[in-house]
């Protein structure tokens, strides 16, 4: 990931949905918001910085409560 938030701004996805940064602590935690979801998903995240992207190990999983 990168040192500071600008590095991963606008990098961040959820499989092939961005994901908006809302908050940042180096390579401990990420939170951000997609959109509305139409379904139950599991998916990767990936973020970006200068260097590439990276696929998480641990997949997303929003299901429908």
């Amino acid at each position: 990931m990168g040192l500071k938030e600008e590095d991963v701004r606008g990098k961040i996805s959820i499989g092939d949905t961005p994901c908006e940064l809302i908050q940042y602590e180096v390579s401990v935690r990420i939170v951000c918001r997609t959109g509305r979801s139409d379904g139950e998903t599991v998916a990767p995240v990936f973020v970006g910085n200068e260097a590439g992207t990276t696929e998480s190990a641990v997949h997303f999983t929003y299901k429908v409560r």
